[in-house]
């Protein structure tokens, strides 16, 4: 398991949660990662049969494991699945300086912790660990499915998966205005500082119009999400392309593309569909961040039904 989940005495359980007789009960745990700790929430089902499977969330840029992820991990665990989700190092519960530190290398490593920490818990069966990763974390999701030989599926959830072509869809203005402000933090050797979303035009990561009003509809009461970014110069959004290693993922893998969406490509969630070899395409006519909200239902029946044909919901329910 190596030195980021090395024993279950690791992990600090931070107190659990149980709601009515039909809610999946809760638990809060902290975990290694590198130097760091992650905050992490566990679903897991009412009365469970055996060893469960567990599904393991990446969240997408900037939000927090409370903002839009719960409906998904709760909806699991009614489904008879546990439901991990967790906070990035750096953002929300987890610790790591400086705050808002948006490092895919390092929250590809705290993916891969998390995973770990699922196989070492009782009553999650480790062979049947799913990764499920929305927008940026649909990134990370594929690289780790490209890496682990072990997991039973992987679903993108309106993954991000290319940077090159979401730069060239970008905002002309804004793209100048960002690269201008990246070349400056290069120039002075510190790290980039800027809003996650803003108006069109403005010089902020996320300028489309639906961005600053679907970040507002996902933020949960009590949130951590602050509008904010800190980024390395070094870590160009261009450069960060997961779609060149879909052909490497042996688990079934469905990729969820939004048909209205305006904030990651979809032709690089097209190419990782039929470049998996177990690969799985679903089009929905839905905007980015629509799954989460009026788009739930669809998208969510799809997602189990996923699993229910890959043997990954107990029982067949």
């Amino acid at each position: 398991m190596g030195e980021q989940a090395s024993s279950r005495q690791e992990v600090e359980t931070q107190g659990a949660r149980v709601g009515s007789p039909t809610d999946p009960s809760t638990e809060e745990l902290m975990f290694p990662s590198g130097s760091e700790r992650c905050a992490a929430t566990l679903y897991r089902p009412k009365d469970p049969d055996g060893a469960v499977p567990c599904v393991v969330m990446a969240q997408g840029f900037s939000l927090t494991r409370k903002d839009g992820a719960p409906r998904y991990a709760e909806g699991f665990a009614r489904a008879g699945l546990a439901a991990l989700t967790f906070d990035y190092r750096h953002f929300g519960d987890s610790t790591g300086e400086p705050r808002q530190l948006t490092d895919h290398v390092r929250q590809r490593e705290d993916l891969a912790a998390a995973v770990d920490l699922t196989r070492s818990l009782d009553g999650i069966d480790p062979e049947r660990i799913v990764v499920w990763g929305y927008s940026f974390g649909g990134g990370h999701a594929l690289d780790h499915a490209s890496r682990d030989e072990r997991l039973a599926a992987a679903i993108l959830h309106f993954p991000f998966l290319d940077g090159r072509a979401a730069m060239r869809k970008a905002n002309p203005v804004s793209a100048l205005r960002v690269t201008g402000a990246i070349l400056g933090a290069l120039a002075r050797r510190r790290l980039v500082h800027l809003p996650a979303t803003g108006p069109p035009r403005s010089c902020a990561m996320l300028t489309q119009e639906e961005a600053e009003p679907g970040f507002d509809a996902l933020r949960a009461s009590g949130s951590l999400w602050r509008n904010e970014f800190r980024a390395r110069p070094t870590q160009p959004v261009f450069a960060y392309r997961p779609v060149k290693v879909a052909a490497r993922v042996r688990c079934p893998l469905l990729a969820c593309l939004g048909e209205r969406d305006t904030i990651v490509p979809g032709p690089a969630i097209v190419r990782t569909a039929k470049q998996a070899p177990r690969g799985t395409l679903r089009q929905f006519d839905l905007a980015h961040f629509e799954p989460f909200l009026d788009g739930f239902d669809d998208v969510f029946a799809d997602q189990v039904a996923f699993l229910e044909r890959h043997g990954a919901v107990v029982g067949g329910r």
